[in-house]
């Protein structure tokens, strides 16, 4: 990895002269990347200058500014004034040409203009009379698009004064666009450093992608496309969302087979229309199956958010009975485990067990070996499990390696969260794909499930074995610090045992 004194070493050698105040400025690490016109809408984006392996840092680059939003613009404005020309210039190639956002309840574009023209005349600078209303414009398209956003100490996140939520630019970092199915994913240092680390292999040339929302695999094109227009002000039509819905399988009216996706606009297969895969009916979205299975999955859905809530009101009980209903229910009507809803369901229903482990523990005095604790674990892990299997299956598809159609009407093996039914966890762990798609959302559910089964004592060897098979994984997983990763080692050295 190239020194970060005063650039990279490329850097240095090709164009210090040019931006030797940039590179001072940033203290940046640029490995691989730059930044090209991707004849679009978007403007300027991140692609790769060399071939990267899966796992590697693609990027690593300190913030250009930092500033506060507190539903203001006024710092960003102050922090872009202070910054030095370059980095006013870099910050300003951040432009894109979409399309402005979209009104909605509570905002305007004359109301946003309005409060601008109003932070101007508020604004105390030096140099405000070099803030145009134009330029003022630009910089608030920019931040609400291409910003990161953190809340200051923590793990990973960025470190710097105060203790607000501060949003930051970069001037490579930022030009990285979105993707719901990306190839790369972030982190912040505690020193504020962003890093991207490549999660598939990347060839020379490739645009750089990652995802301004969490849990991208387990939401449906309609979820994924609502929060970016609420959030980011655009409608995504990457390739994921281009392509068939794939995590919202229906249930083919012809056939029967839940094999029927509603298309994405890619090649003839048309938005609001809905293919079957085994048959190759077409029927529109005004189909009354189709009305009807979306109208099914409005009120699953809805029984979820009341468990969400029961578990924050502290009724676990009704929570857990209320998600086994829910799940027999689900399991039933949805014949295809490539749907969204299980991996919905197997999360909540993990937190709800790992909750009344929590409970026991603390109120009852019971040990994590006590038998009502240990079957509460080791369900909460085995629910992550199925899970992490779910994200590996669904980026299989995503990704081509597995047939969607195969992948749709195979009948699932785990049809079940009640405790007596469950199989062993050796089982579970033996059918995952042992590190094929190392995607770090896979690679978190695995973690998350070795830490509840780990406090079982009799589970550990399982632990392990769980944690040897997905170690290169681990080790370049973005979450862990040095610590956590020498204590994995040490559990798999030790097979589990307690040295």
């Amino acid at each position: 990895m190239a020194s970060t004194a005063g650039g990279s070493r490329d850097c240095q050698k090709k164009h210090y002269p040019q931006h030797k105040e940039v590179c001072r400025q940033l203290g940046a690490l640029f490995v691989g990347v730059e930044a090209v016109d991707s004849g679009t809408d978007l403007g300027r984006v991140a692609v790769a200058k060399q071939d990267f392996s899966a796992g590697a840092i693609v990027l690593a680059e300190a913030p250009a500014i930092v500033f506060e939003e507190k539903n203001s613009y006024i710092d960003l404005f102050i922090k872009y004034l202070d910054a030095p020309k370059q980095i006013q210039e870099s910050i300003l190639d951040l432009q894109h040409s979409l399309p402005p956002p979209t009104p909605y309840e509570g905002f305007s574009l004359q109301y946003r203009d309005l409060q601008i023209e109003q932070e101007m005349t508020q604004l105390e600078h030096k140099e405000k009379h070099m803030l145009t209303m134009d330029i003022a414009r630009k910089l608030v398209n920019i931040s609400e698009l291409n910003a990161f956003s953190y809340v200051p100490g923590g793990g990973s996140q960025v470190q710097v004064n105060g203790g607000d939520e501060k949003s930051a630019l970069y001037v490579l970092a930022s030009k990285v666009e979105h993707s719901c199915a990306p190839n790369v994913t972030s982190d912040i240092t505690q020193l504020g450093m962003v890093e991207y680390q490549a999660q598939i292999p990347l060839n020379e040339g490739e645009r750089i992608t990652y995802s301004y929302m969490s849990d991208i695999y387990r939401h449906p094109r309609s979820d994924r496309r609502g929060f970016l227009e609420s959030n980011k002000n655009f409608t995504c039509h990457c390739k994921r969302c281009s392509w068939f819905d794939e995590c919202n399988p229906f249930k083919c009216p012809g056939c029967g087979e839940q094999a029927m996706f509603e298309g994405g606009g890619s090649g003839r297969y048309k938005e609001s229309t809905y293919y079957c895969l085994s048959c190759k009916k077409e029927v529109s979205d005004s189909n009354e199956s189709i009305l009807s299975q979306i109208a099914m999955c409005a009120n699953f859905e809805s029984g979820l958010a009341e468990v969400q809530e029961m578990l924050q009101m502290g009724d676990l009980d009704m929570a857990k009975e209320t998600c086994l209903m829910i799940y027999e229910d689900i399991a039933a009507y949805h014949t295809s485990q490539l749907h969204w809803l299980y991996p919905t369901v197997w999360k909540l229903a993990s937190e709800t067990y790992a909750s009344l482990a929590c409970m026991f523990m603390q109120n009852q005095d019971m040990s994590p070996d006590h038998p009502t604790v240990a079957e509460c674990l080791r369900m909460s892990g085995y629910l992550l499990l199925l899970e992490a299997k779910w994200t590996e299956q669904t980026i299989s598809v995503i990704r081509g390696w597995t047939n969607i159609k195969d992948a749709a009407i195979e009948r699932g093996t785990c049809h079940t969260i009640e405790l007596n039914q469950i199989p062993p966890v050796s089982e579970v762990i033996e059918g995952l794909a042992s590190d094929t798609t190392p995607d770090s959302a896979v690679t978190q559910s695995i973690y998350r499930a070795g830490l509840d089964l780990l406090l079982v004592r009799s589970l550990r060897e399982d632990v392990a074995k769980l944690f040897e098979k997905y170690w290169e994984s681990l080790k370049s997983l973005q979450d862990l610090n040095e610590g956590e990763r020498t204590w994995i080692a040490v559990l798999i050295k030790s097979k589990g045992g307690d040295n």
